[in-house]
Protein backbone atom coordinates (compact mmCIF):
# COMPACT_ATOMS: atom_id res chain seq x y z
CA UNK A 1 0.00 0.00 0.00
CA UNK A 2 2.99 2.86 1.31
CA UNK A 3 4.63 1.57 -2.23
CA UNK A 4 1.43 2.48 -4.38
CA UNK A 5 1.47 5.89 -3.26
CA UNK A 6 5.17 6.01 -3.65
CA UNK A 7 4.55 5.30 -6.78
CA UNK A 8 1.52 8.08 -7.14
CA UNK A 9 3.91 10.10 -5.73
CA UNK A 10 6.57 9.90 -8.11
CA UNK A 11 4.33 9.42 -11.29
CA UNK A 12 2.74 13.09 -9.97
CA UNK A 13 5.88 14.58 -10.05
CA UNK A 14 7.42 13.40 -13.27
CA UNK A 15 4.30 14.88 -14.90
CA UNK A 16 4.46 17.67 -12.90
CA UNK A 17 8.12 18.38 -14.27
CA UNK A 18 6.84 17.70 -17.79
CA UNK A 19 4.39 20.38 -17.63
CA UNK A 20 6.72 22.70 -16.24
CA UNK A 21 8.98 22.19 -18.97
CA UNK A 22 6.37 22.75 -21.74
CA UNK A 23 5.57 25.51 -19.71
CA UNK A 24 9.30 27.17 -19.93
CA UNK A 25 9.19 26.63 -23.69
CA UNK A 26 6.17 28.27 -24.22
CA UNK A 27 6.89 31.23 -22.12
CA UNK A 28 10.40 32.01 -24.20
CA UNK A 29 9.05 31.40 -27.80
CA UNK A 30 6.41 33.34 -26.58
CA UNK A 31 8.70 36.33 -25.57
CA UNK A 32 10.77 35.27 -28.73
CA UNK A 33 7.79 36.72 -30.88
CA UNK A 34 6.41 39.27 -29.16
CA UNK A 35 10.15 40.73 -29.03
CA UNK A 36 10.00 39.63 -32.99
CA UNK A 37 7.24 42.15 -33.08
CA UNK A 38 7.66 44.86 -31.34
CA UNK A 39 11.20 45.46 -33.06
CA UNK A 40 9.27 45.46 -36.11
CA UNK A 41 6.79 47.66 -35.08
CA UNK A 42 10.16 50.28 -34.01
CA UNK A 43 11.92 49.82 -36.75
CA UNK A 44 8.98 50.75 -38.64
CA UNK A 45 8.24 54.04 -36.05
CA UNK A 46 12.18 54.66 -37.01
CA UNK A 47 12.47 54.39 -40.26
CA UNK A 48 9.20 54.95 -41.66
CA UNK A 49 9.15 59.00 -42.12
CA UNK A 50 5.94 59.67 -43.12
CA UNK A 51 3.98 58.63 -40.37
CA UNK A 52 5.87 60.84 -38.30
CA UNK A 53 3.07 62.31 -35.70
CA UNK A 54 2.80 63.04 -32.10
CA UNK A 55 0.82 60.18 -31.91
CA UNK A 56 3.18 57.51 -33.21
CA UNK A 57 5.69 59.31 -30.78
CA UNK A 58 4.04 58.51 -28.13
CA UNK A 59 3.54 55.11 -29.41
CA UNK A 60 7.17 54.47 -30.43
CA UNK A 61 8.15 55.49 -26.57
CA UNK A 62 5.28 52.65 -25.72
CA UNK A 63 7.03 49.90 -27.97
CA UNK A 64 10.56 51.00 -26.74
CA UNK A 65 9.29 50.72 -23.19
CA UNK A 66 7.95 47.44 -23.92
CA UNK A 67 10.82 46.06 -25.34
CA UNK A 68 13.33 47.13 -22.94
CA UNK A 69 10.79 45.33 -20.13
CA UNK A 70 10.87 42.54 -22.01
CA UNK A 71 14.68 41.83 -22.43
CA UNK A 72 14.14 42.52 -18.97
CA UNK A 73 12.04 39.91 -18.16
CA UNK A 74 14.07 37.57 -19.58
CA UNK A 75 17.09 38.58 -18.26
CA UNK A 76 15.88 38.20 -14.55
CA UNK A 77 13.40 35.43 -15.12
CA UNK A 78 15.51 32.66 -13.44
CA UNK A 79 16.98 35.45 -10.82
CA UNK A 80 14.96 34.50 -7.36
CA UNK A 81 18.00 34.96 -5.02
CA UNK A 82 17.36 37.54 -2.37
CA UNK A 83 20.43 40.08 -3.49
CA UNK A 84 20.28 43.66 -3.82
CA UNK A 85 21.58 43.19 -7.83
CA UNK A 86 18.49 41.14 -8.06
CA UNK A 87 16.63 44.08 -5.88
CA UNK A 88 17.88 46.77 -8.20
CA UNK A 89 17.25 44.88 -11.23
CA UNK A 90 13.59 44.13 -10.83
CA UNK A 91 13.49 47.68 -9.15
CA UNK A 92 14.57 48.63 -12.74
CA UNK A 93 12.06 46.32 -14.39
CA UNK A 94 9.28 47.62 -12.74
CA UNK A 95 9.80 50.93 -13.63
CA UNK A 96 10.07 50.13 -17.63
CA UNK A 97 6.90 47.88 -16.94
CA UNK A 98 5.01 50.58 -15.67
CA UNK A 99 5.82 53.56 -17.50
CA UNK A 100 3.78 52.31 -20.44
CA UNK A 101 0.18 53.06 -18.01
Amino acid sequence: MIRDEILNCMLLFQATLAKAFMLEISTYSGLAVALFCLAVALALFWFVRGIDSNANSIRTNLVASLFVAYIAFIAGIDRTDPSLQVLDFWKGFHIFWFSEC
